[in-house]
């Protein structure tokens, strides 16, 4: 007995995530982004209550080890230095 392909109802194909990704990236002002001319590594996210575009701790974070990864040096500075500014280190 052959197995009937069951379509999975709810997913997107990962061409479909890619364009939805890249027009968020699109509405997302420069300066939200460590790169602004190219927006890449986004570090803030708009705030709903005001509309405001605030600095993000886990973009930070993600930003600082995606330019570590990718052996970006300028960007990994810029990203820690906005980590040591805006991001509130756990005390023990």
């Amino acid at each position: 007995m052959a197995k009937k392909s069951v379509r999975q109802r709810g997913k997107l194909s990962k061409t479909t995530r890619s364009e939805i990704r890249q027009s968020k990236r699109e509405d997302m002002p420069s300066s939200a982004f460590l790169v602004p001319s190219e927006k890449k590594y986004p570090v803030k996210r708009r705030n709903k209550e005001t509309g405001t575009w605030e600095y993000d701790a886990n973009l930070i974070l993600a930003a600082e080890r995606r330019a570590r990864l990718n052996n970006d040096t300028s960007v990994e500075s810029k990203a820690v230095a906005l980590r040591k500014k805006h991001v509130k280190q756990k005390t023990q």
